[in-house]
């Protein structure tokens, strides 16, 4: 808690009484909301008013669920200036999934769409960004991202925050949507009267990063308001800074080599590449120069890529309290954050494979052939070479840069009704708007382009013999021929909600007051999504919802008796109908037992649910055919398909893109248990445990783009969306669905084909064709790929978003600490930690049920995070000191995710273990000198023994990489030094 003293300001403006640093503090909060009122000198509110996220109800803590409280001195200690950051030091809070270091490798699904603009998200549980809800001083903010479910915890900067409350518990019975894993509440500072100015300054190998942020607030006795402006900036971390980290190249492992569409380029004879020399420019390039064969040049795929961002942001904060009159209050806060990026993003488009013929000015074919090898000459002969070759230094890598810009303002009022009851009204809107171009989007033009392939002079000649790491190979005319034109990708997402909450005490029980909570709430949100195809029709989601809380204490200070001290019960739930996905229940129950003073038993149960995004469920949103490329037939089981195996090359056609109109809410049903002990015997001393069970349903996903064209058949899981070639698949072919695979608006029904199919089971050959016939017209939306042929083609499956996936996961959050004081100091020893029993996953209804935890992509079995701080007044100022030491377990990564020919034993990846070192010194009140009070200067670093990543040998995604990015940073050690004044 974060109380604000105008006669003894010290740092921050306040006097704070700490809750230790993810400390699961239940007790804590229970005790704290029951005390006295504190004098109105002293804060706005007291604790009775106070309101702690998992309950809506004033002056009690959420009854059966753990809170972890990151209060301001918590995140001071961690020398970190990023909410997002400090916030995954919690071993509960995964960034799997979003996150900005993102790039190349097979990661969890959905984590390239929900990192489209890299935002950063809290993932609780590793159930992943969308499961968690985040809001700000306990009303709902805008979702960032382009799939609209996610919150980037940097919209808030960590000066500016009183408190972070997590609570790892289903919460759909309190807050509604999205509260699938968990809450994570950003509560603003209260206002206070004084001035504070902070700058950082950071560095890594290959990135420096600077933030300056000024804070600023009055408070006049019966209000206040407090206002923070912050501005961060932070390089572009290159992948070639970290060479052992983003590479391709597995030949020291038993793998292949990297990219062979290099510079300097290839030619390729009958599968054999032939080296083209470096440092030479191509006007004098002989036949007899290149080679010898099978020894051909490399490039790393990452070479002249981003593994991180740049990025500048400027956020703007508030929050205001007023006093009308004595029982009225009106309030308001409010956000804006705006961040540009820009990152020259990872992709094989800029290696390609040319056919040169040898009009091109630069073929060493129009020169002396004399002493070439036989193959090469051959190859000249035949009146062009194949050439692979790399566009990267030519045109310049695939690039992404864009803004994201994300506000929120709310306002209301708090009324004092009748005996202690409280009216709270409150109003928001908020909008999320990104933008993004993207260079290379859908691959390289140069293949396409005749002209310059086949040019006859030095000008008009595209020279793919020159080494362009050293030589100005190519006019930069030629760039827009190769790059074409960039894509576009936007969203805007805006959102209302309006809310009643009344609570207060009912009647007197013999255990303490009897407490309800009921309220209502309206929400509207509406999408818009634009690409360089056209603006997809929006689509508008309302929401009416009402929830009631009750608090009974069964027993309490002025009943308790031996092995009951306390007994608490807390019942809730709430009831959600929406516009689009219909209605939905959630029930919560919880119970605290106190049987001595020292010790609290809790345990809740729980429903909650995840509302399919509007981005998921916009029934407007148009499809795209997407026609892999060709596999051979062999490939398929045979025993799903004999004839198969004849056939050297099929091809299957993907829908993609486009929503599902008939998605329904996900579901989860959770269940927790633990205790709490504090001994009086050894004041200082917390131990915590607490046993969690979710299991979550319903989970939308592409899951038949997930699992591949070709598994998605052989599996066997996902025939109600596909449809079969009858001729190859007659007994499957028999059972199709409808063609189209829904009913969707984009069908054009003017096309005989299309209408003759539309809304009928594709049983027959003839309805077959003719569906293959409509998706070659176009009639069911743009096709990404090449034609369909209809005697080559398996099937046709339906890649769009489905309600899919299960995960069923349990595991215990561990935590202990202790404080201290000696004649050295104060001192505090402390552990938080993660043990996950369980992680099963089916990918579909009827799918193999597989346990996942410590596999890559899901979650671990066990983390950690140690602490040992100190601190001392030394005279002159304060010094303190923290050392955190963190740790995550060895895991494993599927084998086939392995680069080909890489044995098995690389599918073990190691422990990791880092530590973490915080020194600050602060002035506090220094004598005669108003310059240096209040003055605070800190030094830290993150990966103090720039410890590298566990080896991870990832060939899957855009591009290898060495090491998980969703356990381990890039960045290595991390220095930041940071300087802060409080006026």
């Amino acid at each position: 808690m974060l109380v604000c003293n105008k006669r003894h300001r010290g740092w921050l403006g306040c006097t704070i009484s700490m809750v230790a640093l993810s400390v699961s503090t239940a007790a804590v909060a229970q005790e704290s909301a029951q005390a006295d009122s504190l004098p109105a000198e002293d804060a706005l509110v007291s604790d009775e008013q106070i309101i702690v996220t998992g309950t809506r109800i004033r002056g009690v803590a959420p009854v059966g669920s753990s809170i972890i409280q990151v209060g301001a001195e918590d995140i001071a200690r961690t020398g970190q200036t990023s909410t997002a950051d400090i916030l995954n030091n919690l071993p509960s809070v995964l960034s799997l999934g979003a996150g900005d270091s993102y790039s190349g490798g097979t990661i969890q699904g959905g984590a390239d769409l929900n990192a489209l603009a890299f935002n950063k998200s809290p993932n609780l549980r590793g159930l992943g960004p969308q499961a968690t809800l985040s809001l700000v001083n306990g009303r709902r903010v805008p979702y960032d991202g382009a799939n609209m479910n996610a919150f980037d915890g940097d919209n808030i900067p960590a000066q500016m925050l009183q408190r972070v409350e997590v609570v790892a518990d289903g919460t759909s019975p309190i807050y509604g949507a999205d509260a699938i894993a968990g809450t994570v509440n950003y509560i603003l500072r209260d206002p206070f009267t004084g001035i504070e100015a902070h700058g950082q300054y950071g560095l890594s190998d290959g990135r420096d990063t600077y933030q300056i942020t000024a804070v600023g607030g009055y408070d006049w006795g019966t209000g206040g308001i407090v206002l923070s402006y912050q501005y961060t900036n932070a390089d572009r971390l290159r992948a070639g800074s970290r060479p052992t980290l983003y590479s391709d190249d597995y030949r020291a492992f038993g793998g292949p080599g990297p990219l062979v569409q290099p510079v300097p380029g290839n030619i390729v004879v009958n599968g054999v590449d032939y080296a083209i020399p470096g440092n030479q420019d191509g006007t004098a390039l002989l036949l007899s120069d290149i080679g010898p064969a099978g020894q051909p040049n490399y490039q790393n795929s990452w070479e002249g890529y981003d593994a991180v961002p740049q990025f500048s942001r400027d956020n703007f904060a508030y929050n205001f309290k007023q006093e009308i009159m004595p029982g009225f209050e009106i309030f308001s806060e409010g956000f804006y954050a705006e961040r540009d990026y820009d990152i020259d993003l990872i992709g094989p488009v800029t290696g390609v494979t040319l056919t040169v013929p040898n009009s091109n000015f630069y073929s060493p074919c129009n020169r002396s052939l004399a002493g070439a090898p036989a193959a090469l000459i051959d190859a000249c002969a035949t009146g062009a070479l194949t050439v692979e070759y790399n566009t990267l230094y030519d045109a310049g890598a695939k690039n992404r840069s864009g803004y994201t810009k994300t506000w929120n303002v709310s306002g209301g009022a708090t009324i004092d009704l009748f005996s202690d009851f409280q009216a709270t009204i409150s109003a928001s809107y908020g909008k999320h708007d990104e933008e993004s171009l993207t260079k290379l989007q859908f691959g390289n033009a140069l293949p396409s382009q005749a002209a310059l392939l086949g040019g006859m002079t030095a000008d008009s000649a595209f020279n793919p013999f020159c080494d362009a790491r050293n030589f100005d190979c190519n006019p930069s005319s030629f760039n827009s021929a190769i790059n074409g034109s960039p894509f576009l990708v936007g969203v805007i997402y805006e959102m209302q909600d309006y809310a009643l909450n009344i609570d207060g005490p009912l009647f007197e029980l013999p255990g303490g007051q009897l407490r309800a909570a009921v309220g209502l709430e309206h929400y509207r949100g509406q999408l818009i999504n634009i690409n360089s195809f056209g603006e997809i029709p929006s689509d508008t989601r309302k929401v009416n919802s009402a929830f009631a809380e009750l608090f009974v204490p069964l027993f309490g200070p002025s009943n308790s008796r031996p092995f009951l001290r306390e007994l608490e019960l807390n019942i809730a739930g709430r009831v959600d109908d929406y516009s689009d996905v219909g209605t939905t229940t959630n029930p919560k129950i919880g119970i605290n037992w106190k049987p001595t003073e020292d010790l609290r038993f809790h345990a809740s149960y729980g429903r909650s649910f995840r509302a399919p995004g509007l981005a998921d469920n916009n029934p407007n949103s148009p499809n795209g055919y997407l026609t892999p490329g060709g596999f051979p037939g062999n490939s398929i089981d045979p025993s799903l398909c004999p004839s198969c195996a004849g056939i050297p090359n099929l091809t299957i056609a993907q829908v993609i893109g486009g929503a599902n109109g008939d998605l329904e809410p996900e579901k989860s049903r959770s269940y927790s248990f633990g205790a709490d002990f504090e001994p009086d015997a050894l004041p200082g001393l917390r131990l915590s445990l607490n046993y969690w069970n979710v299991e979550y349903t319903g989970q939308v996903s592409t899951a038949v783009y997930n699992a591949g064209a070709v598994q998605a058949i052989n599996q066997q899981y996902f025939n109600d969306y596909i449809v079969y070639n009858p001729s190859l698949f007659p007994d499957l072919a028999s059972s199709n669905p409808m063609a189209f695979l829904g009913t969707f608006p984009q069908v054009n029904l003017d096309n005989p084909d299309c209408a003759a199919v539309f809304g009928e089971n594709v049983t027959s050959q003839a309805a077959f064709n003719q569906m293959v016939a409509c998706i070659n017209a176009g009639g069911a939306g743009p096709l990404l790929g090449a034609q369909v042929d209809p005697d080559t083609i398996a099937a046709l499956q339906s890649a769009r978003r489905i309600n899919a996936g299960s995960t069923q996961a349990d595991g215990f959050d561990i935590d202990v600490s202790y404080s201290w004081d000696d004649g050295l100091g104060s001192w505090r020893l402390g552990a938080i930690a993660q043990y996950i029993l369980n992680w099963e996953v089916a990918v579909i209804p009827g799918a193999e049920v597989v346990d996942r935890v410590n596999n890559y992509s899901y979650p671990l079995r066990f983390s950690a995070r140690g602490e040992l701080s100190w601190s001392e007044d030394i005279g002159p100022g304060n010094l303190s000191a923290s050392l955190f030491a963190n740790y995550s377990n060895a895991y494993e990564i599927d084998a086939n995710l392995l680069p080909p020919g890489v044995p098995s034993e690389y599918s073990d990846i190691g422990s990791h273990t880092t530590f973490d070192l915080r020194v600050s010194f602060d002035t506090g009140i220094a004598p005669g000198s108003s310059l240096l009070n209040n003055l605070r200067f800190t030094v830290s670093a993150q990966n103090i023994f720039d410890e590298l990543p566990p080896l991870v040998l990832n060939s899957g995604g855009q591009a290898g990489i060495m090491f998980d990015p969703a356990n381990a940073s890039p960045l290595g050690r991390v220095v930041q030094f940071q300087i802060s004044k409080a006026f």
